[in-house]
């Protein structure tokens, strides 16, 4: 079975947090390794932290765990060296746990159910909303843009873990969406 990479995001710095995104490579894929999966994800929060309020920071482990995708069970440990973050949004106001969801989508089928993750981009500054209650266009671009990179990394993808029995399943991203809609944690 295939090995996956698990990097790991924390979030601070509203009310709510801290927050844990994971995303997934193969770790048997085309790219560098462990720190190439680490600057991908770096590269797309820096490029939706400008719609955080200024407070807003992530940062991403260092420590990336590999992972069987059918068992889940930890196969290795690899050190990489993430960067610091370098953009921060503005001092506007916000809600805590109140932005948008970036949804991926695969091909493959995990149990009964199209394989598809998501990532909560939260929270976003007040700035970032119109007069409807929907998001401005020119951060839904931005949105929109950042997920669009992540999900053409060639070894990025969505991990459904094992379930009722049944092996888990990891498969490439093959599109995403940032719908014109506000997302909330609860």
């Amino acid at each position: 079975m295939p090995n996956i990479f698990q990097v790991r995001t924390i979030t601070n710095g509203f009310t709510g947090a801290p927050g844990y995104t994971q995303h997934y490579f193969s770790a048997d894929g085309a790219s560098l390794g462990a720190q190439d999966a680490v600057d991908a994800v770096r590269t797309f929060w820096e490029a939706v932290a400008v719609q955080m309020p200024t407070s807003w920071i992530y940062s991403i482990d260092a420590d990336v765990p590999v992972l069987n995708d059918s068992t889940g069970a930890l196969q290795s440990v690899e050190a990489t060296t993430p960067g610091t973050q370098s953009v921060f949004g503005d001092a506007a106001a916000y809600a805590g746990g109140v932005g948008a969801v970036t949804k991926w989508l695969c091909n493959e089928v995990h149990g009964s159910k199209r394989l598809t993750g998501r990532t909560f981009v939260v929270p976003l500054n007040s700035t970032k909303y119109d007069s409807t209650g929907t998001i401005v266009t020119s951060a839904l671009t931005a949105l929109r843009t950042a997920a669009t990179d992540l999900a053409g990394h060639p070894d990025f993808g969505v991990w459904g873990r094992p379930i009722a029995g049944a092996n888990g399943l990891f498969g490439l991203c093959v599109a995403s969406n940032v719908r014109d809609h506000v997302a909330w944690l609860s």
